[in-house]
């Protein structure tokens, strides 16, 4: 998990602990976890996608695959995980 999310998290338990230590979160906090929402829904997107799953039989007995992900081999989403933007 993103070192920043992580840090994020801890805040907010604390916050809840000692309720009034913040009234709200700081923007840039915010802008951040935004931001890694976006890439992760970006990475969704592409796996969740069906057409990104279809082979194509161009001659009879051989398939060609024009599914994106099978050449990806995850590699969009261990990049989402690391809170990297690839797409």
């Amino acid at each position: 998990m993103d070192k920043k999310i992580q840090v994020i998290r801890e805040d907010v338990q604390q916050a809840k602990n000692e309720a009034k230590k913040y009234i709200q979160f700081p923007v840039a906090e915010v802008s951040y976890l935004l931001q890694q929402i976006e890439i992760k829904d970006k990475a969704l997107e592409l796996y969740g996608d069906e057409t990104n799953y279809t082979t194509e039989i161009l001659v009879p007995g051989e398939e060609y695959s024009s599914l994106l992900i099978l050449d990806d081999k995850g590699r969009v989403a261990r990049a989402a995980i690391k809170g990297e933007d690839i797409l």
